[in-house]
């Protein structure tokens, strides 16, 4: 049975899509040609026109193709087929083939994968060598591949509909189907995930305190999907092994972005296609009692108008193992509000020269605000506070003393 879903048009899937990525505030520029990128970006609004009425339509044949176009059609097939094995895509699907387009010596094809009561648009950009015929694929978007669903198409939409009206190759495309042709390509690699401790050299282990903190490094890579994401994160080694293995938990959940979500990892890293991110830490606060950082983050998607940046922080308590919330820092009766128009929070991060009254003048505070919205914004210094504040897409950190704030800090 059809799932039930609401119909939408192809224009205002896209409208949706660049929406949802101008929120993001974060991107690069995709590889693929300016021309090409803004028709795909633009819905394809020709499609209509190309497609014209159902009697002027014409319907390619896979046998009036020659020899050397079917056989890059057969050659993308089966490197679609790779990644239906490497990405564990068990249904199987009717793959539509479009006009192969050229530039600058690189090919680029629109394909259409129709399954049961699911579409995707994928494309393909590939180059060839003449003398030996091998070709080298590069799978530009293949969204079926991380199956989120927001980038499936409907069978009404444009780009459904003319490529299976005017296709140029069609072949059924399952893990187990037996297509046509011997592999004689080169392509991208899938996934390399690795989880490891982080070799520092030179690192002092001995330390003041009954504990020692460990960088592990977090790597995700895949070629295919353009996916790259480094997490630098801490662990802890403490003499009481439960407490070690509660703290560690929840260090490594804040860094998967786990934090204050009732303990689930949220970071899935098959489903950031195109995507770069890392992550890294600056240790605020160290002492028998308290470990407070800065968390970092740069990430870059492809497509968007630029690149973001945040961070987010966190503080454990090493007697108990657990995160602070910020109302165990500045009590119950103060506000976010009252504390920032305090005049005792100075700026860390300058933009275009403004002070930290400048930037808090530029916040919308509000002082019913609950405590727990800055949960995982706030961080110790070794004599007071940091509150990380975010205006549009840029963020700032405020410092200040809790003697300046009147607070007895902890």
């Amino acid at each position: 049975m059809r799932r039930v879903r609401e119909k939408k048009s192809f224009r205002r899937f896209i409208f949706g899509f660049l929406f949802c990525l101008m929120l993001s505030g974060c991107g690069r520029r995709a590889n693929r040609p300016d021309e090409m990128e803004a028709d795909r970006l633009a819905g394809r609004e020709q499609a209509e026109e190309e497609i014209g009425g159902a009697e002027e339509e014409q319907i390619h044949n896979a046998s009036k193709l020659s020899a050397e176009q079917t056989d890059v059609y057969e050659q993308m097939a089966l490197y679609i087929q790779e990644g239906f094995r490497t990405y564990g895509i068990e249904e199987s699907y009717q793959a539509y083939f479009g006009p192969i387009e050229e530039l600058d010596g690189t090919f680029f094809c629109d394909i259409l994968l129709e399954g049961t009561d699911v579409f995707w648009s994928e494309y393909i950009a590939y180059t060839v060598e003449e003398d030996s015929g091998w070709y080298t694929f590069e799978g530009r978007y293949e969204p079926v591949f991380s199956g989120v669903y927001f980038w499936e198409l409907d069978e009404d939409s444009e780009y459904v509909i003319n490529l299976q009206k005017n296709y140029e190759y069609k072949v059924q495309i399952a893990q187990k189907e037996d297509l046509s042709g011997a592999v004689h390509y080169y392509g991208e690699g899938g996934p390399v995930e690795r989880d490891d401790w982080k070799f520092v050299p030179f690192a002092d282990t001995e330390t003041d305190y009954d504990y020692y903190v460990q960088p592990y490094l977090y790597t995700y890579q895949d070629e295919r999907m353009d996916i790259d994401i480094v997490i630098e994160y801490p662990q802890i080694w403490l003499s009481d092994e439960a407490v070690e293995k509660r703290i560690n938990e929840v260090l490594k959940k804040a860094f998967f972005y786990g934090y204050y979500t009732d303990g689930e990892e949220t970071l899935l890293p098959a489903q950031k296609e195109y995507t770069s991110i890392g992550r890294t830490y600056l240790i605020t606060r160290e002492d028998e009692r308290y470990l407070s950082m800065r968390i970092y983050e740069y990430n870059d998607t492809r497509g968007v108008n630029h690149p973001n940046q945040w961070e987010t922080g966190i503080t454990i308590d090493l007697q108990t193992g657990k995160a602070l919330r910020l109302e165990d820092v500045i009590g119950r009766d103060n506000s976010v509000k009252s504390l920032l128009e305090s005049g005792s929070f100075e700026s860390l991060i300058a933009w275009e020269g403004e002070s930290a009254q400048d930037w808090i003048d530029r916040l919308d505070l509000d002082e019913e605000e609950p405590l727990s919205t800055f949960d995982s914004y706030f961080y110790l210094t070794e004599e007071g506070i940091g509150l990380i504040t975010f205006s549009a897409r840029y963020y700032n950190c405020l410092e200040a003393s809790f003697d300046a704030l009147g607070l007895d800090g902890i």
